[in-house]
């Protein structure tokens, strides 16, 4: 017979039970914080959480999963994917991949799917896929992922490394990436990546040579050219910028050397041979220059547009009576002159239109007076000549003292005087010599008006029309004519055409005188700016004038004969 609990047993059990309950409540509270905080989790978690079964309905989403689709959690609860439209056509098949993977008990992805929101935006989302088992059901949790800003970043940096590859390629100064060589952790060469095209053009080695070739051995050098400064910029990651003149090409360059980063840094060569044979040259002619302005035995003055002296030759500052080049710059061009006048008389204002002339001309040549620092004056012929010097526009005068020549200009005037008093006294002589002066001015205004007539009418037309055209064929014919018309100038061609047939009109006439010198009738309507066709009704105009219509006689011939 089986044995009954005391009081003290019962007791006993009851504690153990009441303390089992306690700890079932503990475990039960627990899993409730587990279940809330599992919760918070799915409701707050960054990514989109869609819960939907193996056919695509939705069962449940989070916050993210709203936020992403645009949809509340209520409308899309029930529903299919399908049915929403929230995955373009051509991804359902993608979609239904990843179920049938999910049937099968396999988790799926990453997938990148674009997603049609409700507003009709679209957001493109990085998807993961994974089986739960829900009341013993096979569920699909998808994690959903916004990389909108991912693949926008991703397309801009193709478009950065396309835009990068383009530039390198098409860039007009030669380009290479490289990478340095070492030794025992010290730089002793330099590996080439990769060139661009203007590479072979500007330092002569193709791109199939010099890729993944070492500098020392490409360049022919024995060692690395530059390669100090190629370490320093691998080292600091500064840009370091130089010009040299690199033997393999044979040419001067400026090298900018620049570390992208990822252990390689980029070499551009920039060909400046031209630029420093122009440096060359300019400081050649400076030299020359500077040599001529010291030894010149003219003046010669550099003044800037206000007037002020910048520098003077020692001629200059011996002819001005100065002490020294200090002394001579700190006075103004009108100290030199006393036509300078501070209340602006009139050789004032010839002087600033002097100085303006040479300006806008470029040079201008004129007589002047001046002055000594003594107060002396003297007579100088002056050439103003405008230059360039430090970016600002000078005068330079080439003054030339012409004190001797005015002297001597004087006494020929004095001996002239004298020798007018003396043909006075031979007055027949006299009057003859003024018949034959008048005489010979007439012939001279005769010859003058032959001259300008020619002038005017040979000469002036083409070459108005040679400054107005481009040089083409027709300004060649121009040119031609414009030559051999200065022949005709001294001929009597035009005299016999114009007194024997002022039948002809002006224009029969110029046709006429283009016959004369040979030129065929398409030469002939382009000298005119006519058509062919009008050239031709004035040739056959002429000879109908000149009664040669129904003959075989050559118009040329015959005007040549006249």
């Amino acid at each position: 017979m089986e044995r009954k609990p005391n009081n003290e047993e019962w007791k006993q059990r009851i504690k153990e039970l009441e303390k089992e309950v306690v700890q079932l409540k503990l475990e039960k509270n627990e899993l409730t914080s587990l279940k809330e905080r599992l919760k918070i989790l799915f409701e707050f978690a960054p990514d989109g959480y869609f819960l939907c079964d193996l056919k695509g309905r939705f069962i449940d989403g989070n916050k993210a999963a709203e936020r992403l689709s645009g949809y509340k959690r209520e409308e899309l609860i029930g529903k299919s994917f399908l049915k929403v439209k929230l995955l373009a056509s051509i991804e359902i098949k993608k979609a239904d991949r990843v179920l049938a993977k999910i049937a099968r008990g396999h988790p799926a992805g990453p997938e990148e799917f674009s997603l049609n929101r409700k507003d009709g935006s679209h957001v493109e989302l990085e998807i993961r896929a994974f089986p739960v088992k829900i009341k013993g059901k096979t569920t699909v949790l998808a994690i959903a992922r916004d990389i909108t800003e991912r693949k926008k970043a991703d397309k801009a940096l193709r478009e950065s490394d396309q835009k990068f590859r383009s530039l390198f390629e098409h860039m007009a100064a030669a380009s290479c990436f490289d990478e340095i060589v070492y030794e025992d952790g010290k730089p002793v060469d330099y590996r080439i990546i990769d060139v661009n095209p203007s590479y072979e053009r500007i330092i002569g080695i193709s791109k199939s040579a010099a890729a993944g070739a070492l500098a020392s051995k490409l360049y022919g050098t024995g060692e690395a050219p530059f390669l100090d400064v190629y370490s320093r910029v691998t080292e600091t990651g500064q840009a370091a910028s130089f010009e040299a003149y690199f033997p393999p090409s044979e040419k001067h360059l400026h090298i900018m050397v620049s570390c992208p980063g990822r252990g390689q840094f980029c070499t551009v060569f920039s060909d400046i041979t031209e630029r420093k044979r122009a440096e060359r040259l300019l400081q050649e002619s400076e030299k020359r220059y500077r040599t001529l302005f010291e030894s010149s035995r003219d003046a010669i003055i550099l003044i800037n547009r206000k007037g002020k002296i910048l520098q003077g030759n020692p001629a200059a500052i011996k002819m001005f009576g100065y002490v020294d080049n200090e002394e001579f710059t700190s006075q103004n061009v009108k100290d030199l002159s006393p036509d300078y006048q501070p209340d602006g008389t009139l050789s004032l204002v010839k002087a600033e239109q002097m100085n303006k002339i040479a300006q806008e001309k470029g040079s201008h040549f004129f007589e002047w007076k001046h002055k000594r620092k003594e107060g002396k004056e003297f007579f100088a012929t002056v050439l103003l000549t405008k230059m360039e010097l430090d970016n600002e526009i000078i005068l330079q005068a080439t003054v030339r003292d012409i004190t001797e020549n005015k002297l001597a200009e004087e006494a020929l005037k004095k001996r002239e005087k004298e020798l007018e008093i003396r043909t006075n006294s031979l007055e027949k002589a006299n009057t003859a010599l003024g018949v034959l002066l008048r005489k010979r001015e007439e012939d001279k205004k005769r010859l003058e008006n032959g001259v300008l007539f020619n002038m005017r009418r040979k000469v002036e037309p083409y070459i108005e029309k040679l400054k107005n055209s481009m040089l083409d064929e027709r300004q060649k014919v121009y040119v031609s004519i414009l030559e051999k018309n200065l022949n005709d100038i001294t001929s009597t061609f035009p005299q016999a055409l114009s007194s024997k047939y002022l039948k002809l009109t002006p224009t029969e006439l110029e046709v006429a005188r283009l016959i004369k010198q040979g030129r065929s009738t398409k030469e002939i309507a382009m000298a005119l700016e006519i058509s062919s066709r009008t050239a031709e009704v004035h040739r056959e105009n002429i000879r109908k004038k000149f009664n040669l219509k129904h003959r075989k006689d050559n118009l040329k011939t015959h005007l040549s004969s006249l």
